[in-house]
Formats: C-alpha cells, structure tokens, sequence
C-alpha cells in the first residue's frame, strides 16, 4: 500500500546506503525489501559509496530519507562525513537513519548527529518501517504523528513535541495501524 495523505502524493522516497567498504549487503536487502512491502521506493546505492556518493544520490533521486546500513564499525566517521555535508549542500530536510552493527556507546554520538533508528539484527522490520513513516511524515511532510506515547516512533522514550490525540498503536504479527491511519502488511 502506498503512504497517501491529502498533504502528499507520492510514495516516501529511501535511500538504502552502504557507505564505506562494507560489503555485508544482506540486512540491507531485507530492510529495503520490507520498505517495498510496505509501499516505499527504495533506492539502493549498491556497496563501496563515499559519503559524497551518497549524498548525492539523495539530492538526485529526490528522497525522503537516507537509511545507512553499517556492519563494519565505521558508522560514526562515515556519518560525521555525511551529516557535513547534507549541512553544506544545504540538504537538511532529508532524514537520516542508521542500523546494523553498532556499538552501544556510539548509539549516543550518532543520535546527537540527528541520526535515528539505530536498529541492530533481530529487530521487527514494522518497528523499522513504522519509525522511516513517522519520520518522513514529522519532518518531511510536516503532519502530526500519532500521540506522545506512540511506540512506533520511539520505542524508549516519549515524544515531547507530538500533538495530544486520541490515537493508539496497534501491533499485530502483519499490520500496524495508526491514528493517522496508515497500514502497512
């Protein structure tokens, strides 16, 4: 299903980013096939891309969010590089996501930066899908997300800055639903 609302036409717009020399490429795969799933496009940058190359193919392809897939213990200098230059080419509206294999104490340093998501292996891909939605939805598209205690978004911490509503969250094992109706199977 497509993420449609009165405010939006198109389908969200992910980027799938292998920066660096990572070659572990499977965990991209299955993410960026569970996006598809779920209605996005996804674009995937293939391995051995500069932080240059990526950034770029965001601006060119237009997206809503770069998702870095990062294996190899390299996501805090190879982001660093990144969130410059999405500063310098004046590209702050694009999101920025991370998962694989990070270390806790990176997890910190990397939100600081503004990026998100930090999922590891064995994370339930509608937590992930539901997160780039919200996100896109929050910064991208500038509707209200679901309420402060929506789960979706973040599921440690309240968010402060959501509007009050009557929304829940509803996980089942093939479809989430939340106040702003969207689903995903």
């Amino acid at each position: 299903m497509e993420y449609k609302t009165s405010d939006e036409k198109r389908k969200m717009r992910v980027l799938m980013a292998k920066p660096g020399i990572d070659t572990h490429w499977r965990g991209a795969f299955v993410i960026a096939q569970a996006l598809r799933d779920a209605g996005m496009e996804v674009i995937y940058t293939g391995t051995y891309k500069s932080p240059e190359m990526v950034l770029n193919m965001a601006i060119e392809e237009d997206v809503d969010v770069i998702a870095m897939s990062f294996m190899g213990g390299s996501h805090v200098p190879l982001s660093r590089e990144i969130v410059k230059l999405v500063k310098e080419k004046e590209a702050e509206d694009i999101c920025l996501i991370a998962g694989g294999i990070i270390r806790d104490s990176d997890k910190e340093v990397l939100q600081e930066m503004g990026i998100s998501g930090l999922y590891g292996p064995g994370t339930p891909l509608d937590l992930i899908v539901g997160h780039i939605a919200q996100r896109i939805r929050r910064e991208r598209w500038n509707q209200p997300v679901c309420c402060k205690e929506c789960a979706m978004f973040s599921p440690t911490q309240e968010n402060e800055r959501e509007v009050e509503c009557n929304g829940t969250v509803v996980s089942h094992d093939t479809e989430v639903t939340d106040c702003l109706d969207f689903r995903f199977s």
